[in-house]
């Protein structure tokens, strides 16, 4: 779900947002309203974590914390989203067309983000600009102008995650500390 919620932009992933099924210890993702990448374009409290992976949720990964099944996982995840982006981005596609979802949100973002914003330099609008971000996450190019590959895609989001500094200037009701 890290993998998932990351590339489609999926914020705002505190405790109460992540309910554990008691027979299966799963978890089930609630509340997908900052979607898109909202969250980080937001005027206040941005996120800057790709996804949640604070001290607490390395801790109950076990001996092997990030470097075991959760990395494996998370390399296997973005690499068949990699390999079906055709596909994902189609589905996306229909958002751009038919905007059901936060077109009110994105429509006053356009204002607030402003045209040739550091994070804007294309002009696009708000949600363009998201699925644009969301191609460049399937490509591997959303932090350098060369692709990275699968593997060091996802090391660098796992360190962007665990990331102390960026842990502690998320907004408290958060609970990054968890």
């Amino acid at each position: 779900m890290s993998m998932v919620g990351y590339t489609m932009g999926i914020g705002d992933r505190h405790p109460s947002n992540i309910l554990i099924m008691r027979k299966t210890c799963r978890a089930v993702h609630i509340d997908f309203n900052d979607s898109f990448e909202k969250a980080s374009l937001r005027d206040y409290v941005r996120e800057i974590v790709p996804f949640r992976l604070t001290r607490m949720i390395v801790s109950a990964l076990g001996p092997s914390g990030t470097h075991g099944v959760f990395r494996y996982t998370a390399t296997e995840v973005m690499d068949l989203m990699r390999r079906n982006k055709g596909t994902l981005l189609a589905f996306l596609d229909i958002f751009l067309k038919e905007p059901v979802t936060d077109a009110k949100w994105y429509q006053n973002a356009s204002a607030s983000m402003g045209y040739g914003s550091s994070h804007n330099q294309d002009n696009a609008l708000p949600f363009e600009y998201a699925i644009k971000r969301v191609r460049a996450k399937l490509n591997g190019t959303e932090f350098v102008s060369e692709t990275l590959d699968v593997q060091s895609q996802v090391d660098k989001l796992i360190e962007m995650a665990t990331s102390e500094a960026k842990l502690a200037q998320m907004y408290f009701g958060w609970a990054p500390y968890w």
